[in-house]
């Protein structure tokens, strides 16, 4: 038995890297939640086929074999895989510089071999790696004038001298040629401190960073990196605990790929992300789940206790208790909101659906129907009548108010998309419209 077992792994380790591969990031990079892309054109596409077309394989071999030559908890970032990767396709033959591998990258989104936040993130890596380039060269140097500047900023900054070695310790021994992980520290940086440049003049006034360091740094600033955006550090490790931990998905959503209004030019899927780690989207979708099971219970009973032990039991109709499990929604999310894990962040409706979309427990064949709906996104339409137009467009009857399970979805669906309108429409002095008997 065991040279049986010996003898698998053995056949195991011998299959081909791109084989072994699907089991990870091959199909963890997969697309299969994006609707659609923002990133390109098809003209764009088009050159990139012409370009690039007959490299694809070998530049997709050689991402995949960059990923898994980094260890997720110390080695993957944005500069190390940039690195890796260009070391991959120059082993292979293939160009190697920003144009080609932006080519690489259109192409294999348009096959969904990544999807756009994996995209995004590796173009702005790209884009880093070739600005940090040019900081390569010396520093300036520091006058006379420059020491009373110093001193004005730390007086500022509420510094001291002696405070500036532990400001720049993660970057020690760092540089524009070895930047290693470090993007993520700096936005921490320029979060703290508002003039990098004079921050670095005067840790090199008071020798507390090395030469690479300041010009990694100073890279960073001419570059203007933003404090927002996702990291490959945090997105990936998030996307292997998260994606898909429900069931399989059953193909890409339109509803994670749209920018809402107010958003700064992020997708749903992509705020999601960044707004909350694997243990908070795990827990929205804990939410859900509660509704789902409120909403597919087929009984559920008020119980009033007299004081002398006796009870009193109300069975609810369905559609009180469509209202008691939107009520208890309400309050499931106002907890997060307060607990320990969330940090005074506020998940709203949209995101406890993204969260479910993104881990597969309610699937986008479920959810875009509902969402074509025109009438229910509209305040101004009452809303018996959103219920019974949605219950007709989606069973031909009106059916909104079948006793479950027979109506989980379209209630659940319902109770979130009210949940939405009200919190978008309401004022603090109105309240709930309708029948509502808690």
């Amino acid at each position: 038995m065991i040279r049986i077992l010996i003898l698998i792994l053995i056949l195991w380790l011998l299959k081909p890297a791109d084989i072994r591969a699907e089991d990870g990031w091959v199909s963890t990079l997969r697309n299969d939640k994006e609707a659609v892309s923002h990133l390109y054109s098809r003209a764009e596409w088009r050159g990139a086929k012409r370009r690039a077309g007959s490299h694809l394989e070998a530049a997709h071999l050689a991402l995949i074999g960059a990923l898994d030559s980094l260890k997720i908890v110390s080695d993957l970032c944005g500069a190390n895989f940039i690195r890796e990767w260009n070391h991959r396709l120059e082993v292979s033959g293939l160009p190697v510089n920003s144009s080609a591998s932006i080519d690489y990258l259109i192409l294999l989104r348009s096959e969904n071999r990544i999807d756009d936040l994996f995209f995004k993130i590796v173009e702005g890596d790209l884009g880093l790696a070739g600005a940090l380039a040019p900081a390569s060269t010396r520093l300036p140097r520091i006058h006379n004038r420059d020491l009373k500047r110093v001193t004005d900023y730390l007086k500022r900054a509420n510094l001291k001298a002696e405070d500036l070695p532990r400001v720049f310790a993660s970057f020690k021994g760092k540089s524009p040629e070895a930047p290693g992980c470090t993007l993520q520290e700096y936005r921490k940086l320029i979060v703290a401190h508002s003039d990098i440049p004079l921050l670095v003049t005067a840790g090199r006034v008071y020798r507390a960073i090395d030469e690479g360091a300041a010009r990694l740094l100073l890279g960073y600033d001419q570059w203007g990196v933003e404090t927002t955006g996702l990291a490959l550090e945090q997105y990936l490790p998030s996307l292997k605990r998260v994606k898909n931990r429900e069931k399989p998905s059953s193909g890409p959503s339109r509803f994670l790929s749209e920018k809402p209004k107010g958003s700064d030019g992020f997708t749903r899927r992509e705020l999601l992300y960044l707004r909350y780690d694997p243990t908070q989207i795990r827990m929205l979708t804990t939410v859900m789940k509660r509704l789902f099971t409120r909403m597919d219970s087929t009984r559920t009973d008020l119980v009033f206790t007299r004081p002398d032990g006796t009870n009193e039991t109300i069975p609810l109709s369905p559609m009180g208790q469509y209202y008691f499990a939107r009520k208890l929604l309400k309050r499931d999310l106002d907890d997060l909101s307060r607990s320990f894990f969330f940090q005074g962040l506020a998940p709203g409706f949209e995101d406890l659906l993204t969260a479910a979309l993104e881990t597969g427990m309610v699937t986008p064949t479920d959810l875009d129907p509902l969402l074509e709906v025109d009438d229910l996104w509209n305040p101004s339409v009452p809303q018996w009548k959103r219920a019974s137009d949605l219950a007709f467009r989606i069973t031909g009857s009106a059916s909104l108010f079948l006793p479950p399970p027979y109506n989980t979805l379209t209630s659940v669906a319902l109770v979130l998309i009210n949940g939405f309108i009200d919190r978008k429409t309401r004022t603090p002095s109105q309240g709930d419209s309708g029948y509502d008997p808690f």
